[in-house]
């Protein structure tokens, strides 16, 4: 649990180091195949935190009865397309730039837990 709550608060700061990094180094060469592999990597994860509001916006709320069940399938579904989008951008970084696979592989975990706990119903 320690370890989570460590990843959930340093991946804020990964995500933005890593797209810091990205954005000055971009800047100054051309971008080869690393670099559009380290793009695509940090865009799913952005692209996995900016669709936090947008799930907890459309939840259903509880009725009563059955509305525990229609949460609890509407926050799977999320986790499902979220974890894939979090394993898919680990993998990529992977094969980007190396002093960037660090921050996206903390980014992602701590995304994915951070989703984990807070779409719990």
């Amino acid at each position: 649990m320690i370890l989570a709550t460590i990843l959930i608060l340093s991946a804020p700061v990964a995500l933005i180091y890593g797209w810091m990094y990205y954005m000055k180094r971009i800047k100054n060469q051309c971008a080869g195949w690393r670099d559009r592999i380290t793009l695509s990597s940090l865009v799913l994860v952005s692209l996995a935190v900016l669709l936090w509001p947008v799930a907890a916006v459309f939840a259903p709320h509880y009725a009563g009865g059955m509305g525990y069940s229609r949460q609890v399938n509407y926050a799977d579904g999320w986790r499902i397309v979220i974890f894939a989008m979090c394993a898919a951008a680990t993998l990529l970084s992977l094969a980007g730039r190396p002093r960037l696979i660090v921050p996206i592989v903390v980014a992602c975990c701590g995304t994915a837990f951070f989703w984990l706990f807070s779409m719990m119903p």
